[in-house]
C-alpha cells in the first residue's frame, strides 16, 4: 500500500512494480477480495505545469484477444470514457493516443486484453447466469399467465354462480306455481301450454349451467396443472442457482486487470470484465494507478481496492477522495 508521495525519480530507479490486481466482487456477495497494490505506481507519465493541475496520459491499444468480442474502436471509446472521469477533476488532462500514425513516438502506456482461464470462467459464469435469468423470465411469464387464467376463472365462476341462482329461482317459482295450481283443482287445458313453456326455459338454463360447470371443471384442472408446472420450474431454477454457486462461488476470485510499470513505461493488461460499464471502472482504476495514484478507503471511489459499490449508482463518477488524490499529484 502507498505511504506518502512517490516521485518519478524514485520510481524509475530499479523499479519493477506490479500494481492493481483489481479483483471484483461483481455485486455477488461478501466483502470482495483485496487489490494487491504494494506501492504507489509511477509518475513517469505525469507532467505538471506550475500554478495549474495538468496531467498527461500517453497510451496505445495493444493486443486484443478476439475471444473478448470487443473491437479496438470499442476499447478506445471506453478508454476515453474512463479518461473523461479524470479529466473532470483536473485543470487539464493531455491525452495522446498512439495509433501507429505518429512516426517516431512511443506510448508511455500500452493497454492489452489478455484472455485467460479467468475470462473463460467468467464467460461460462455469465452464460450460466443468462440461462438462470432466462429461466426466471420464463417462470415470470408463467406466473403472469397463471394469474390471468385465475382472474378469468373467477369471472366465469361468478357468472356460473349467477346462472345457478337464476336457475334455482326459476325452479322455485315453477314449483310454487304448480303447488298453487294443484290447490285450485289442477291444471286446466290452457295452463298446460304455459307449464311446458316454463319447463323448456328451465331445461335450457339447466343445460347452460351443466356446460358452464363442465368448462369450469376443465379450467380448474388446467390451472392446477399450470401450478404444478410452475412449481417444477421454480425447483429447477433453484437447482440451477445452487449449481451456479457450487461451480463458480461468489465470483470474488476473478482477477480483472493488472498494471505493471518497469521504470520507463507501463502496461495495463485486462484479463476479464462482465460488461462495458464494468470495463469503464476497471480502466479508470488502472489509469489512476498509471497517473500515480494509490488506493483510497472509500468503497464508492474509483481508486478503491475492489470493484462493487462504484457500479451501484446511476452514473459512474469519481468520489471526493478520488478528486483529492488526483489533485494532490499537482502539489
Amino acid at each position: 500500500m502507498t505511504k506518502g508521495r512517490t516521485t518519478t525519480r524514485n520510481l524509475i530507479q530499479n523499479l519493477l512494480l506490479l500494481c492493481a490486481v483489481f479483483i471484483t466482487a461483481s455485486g455477488c456477495s461478501g466483502d470482495g477480495a483485496r487489490d494487491q497494490v504494494r506501492d504507489k505506481p509511477n509518475a513517469a507519465i505525469l507532467a505538471v505545469s506550475p500554478g495549474s493541475c495538468t496531467l498527461e496520459f500517453s497510451y496505445a491499444i495493444g493486443d486484443i484477444d478476439p475471444r473478448f468480442r470487443i473491437s479496438r474502436n470499442e476499447v478506445r471509446q471506453t478508454v476515453e470514457q474512463a479518461l473523461d472521469l479524470w479529466a473532470g477533476a483536473v485543470d487539464r488532462l493531455d491525452v495522446r493516443l498512439h495509433d501507429g500514425i505518429r512516426a517516431g513516438e512511443e506510448a508511455r502506456n500500452t493497454i492489452h486484453f489478455e484472455y485467460d482461464e479467468r475470462q473463460e470462467l467468467s464467460d461460462r459464469a455469465r452464460r450460466f447466469q443468462d440461462q438462470i435469468a432466462s429461466k426466471g423470465g420464463f417462470i415470470d411469464q408463467m406466473h403472469r399467465e397463471y394469474e390471468r387464467d385465475q382472474r378469468e376463472l373467477e369471472r366465469r365462476t361468478d357468472e356460473h354462480r349467477r346462472l345457478s341462482g337464476r336457475l334455482n329461482g326459476e325452479i322455485e317459482r315453477l314449483n310454487a306455481w304448480i303447488e298453487s295450481v294443484n290447490e285450485g283443482g289442477g291444471f286446466r287445458q290452457e295452463q298446460l301450454g304455459a307449464y311446458e313453456k316454463r319447463m323448456d326455459a328451465i331445461e335450457a338454463l339447466r343445460q347452460r349451467e351443466r356446460e358452464m360447470r363442465s368448462d369450469l371443471e376443465r379450467s380448474v384442472a388446467a390451472i392446477n396443472r399450470s401450478a404444478d408446472r410452475i412449481n417444477r420450474e421454480v425447483d429447477f431454477h433453484d437447482d440451477m442457482v445452487r449449481q451456479f454457486y457450487r461451480e463458480f462461488g461468489d465470483g470474488s476470485r476473478f482477477n480483472s486487470a493488472l498494471y505493471r510499470f518497469d521504470g520507463t513505461s507501463g502496461t495495463i493488461t485486462v484479463h476479464h470484465f462482465h460488461n462495458r460499464r464494468e470495463l469503464k471502472v476497471i480502466l479508470a482504476h488502472e489509469i489512476g494507478h498509471a497517473l500515480g495514484l494509490g488506493h483510497v478507503p472509500d468503497s464508492r471511489s474509483i481508486m478503491y481496492e475492489t470493484i462493487r459499490d462504484q457500479l451501484l449508482g446511476r452514473e459512474i463518477a469519481l468520489s471526493a477522495e478520488d478528486i483529492r488524490a488526483v489533485r494532490a499529484l499537482c502539489r
